[in-house]
C-alpha cells in the first residue's frame, strides 16, 4: 500500500509529465511486486509459485520497457514537458469540478 499512497501523491506533486511517468513506473511496479512477493510467502503449491514468479519477471520488464518507451515517444515527438492534456470530461455531468449533482 506504501508504493501506491507514493504513486498517488507523486502524481498530483511532480509538474513534469516525464516526472510523473517515472513516478508511476517505479513505484507501481513496486506495489505490484510487493503484492505478488506477499502472496508468494503464502503460496499454497509450487504450480502456483512459478506462476507468481513468471507475472513478477514480467510485470519487471514490461512496465520498465513500457515507461522508457512512452518517454521516448514523448521526447521524440517534441510533447512540452509543463503541460498536460485538457480535460476531456469539461462541460459534461461527469467534470469533477462540477462536484456530485
Amino acid at each position: 500500500m506504501f508504493f501506491f499512497l507514493v504513486t498517488a501523491v507523486g502524481l498530483f506533486r511532480f509538474r513534469s509529465s516525464y516526472a510523473r511517468l517515472h513516478i508511476a513506473g517505479k513505484c507501481l511496479t513496486g506495489g505490484a511486486l510487493s503484492s505478488i512477493l506477499a502472496y508468494l510467502v503464502v503460496a499454497p503449491r509450487a504450480a502456483v509459485f512459478a506462476r507468481l514468479v513468471i507475472a513478477a519477471l514480467l510485470l519487471l520488464f514490461t512496465n520498465a520497457l513500457g515507461t522508457h518507451a512512452i518517454a521516448r515517444g514523448a521526447h521524440h515527438t517534441g510533447v512540452d514537458i509543463d503541460t498536460l492534456e485538457s480535460n476531456s470530461m469539461e462541460g459534461t455531468p461527469f467534470d469533477p469540478r462540477r462536484g456530485p449533482r
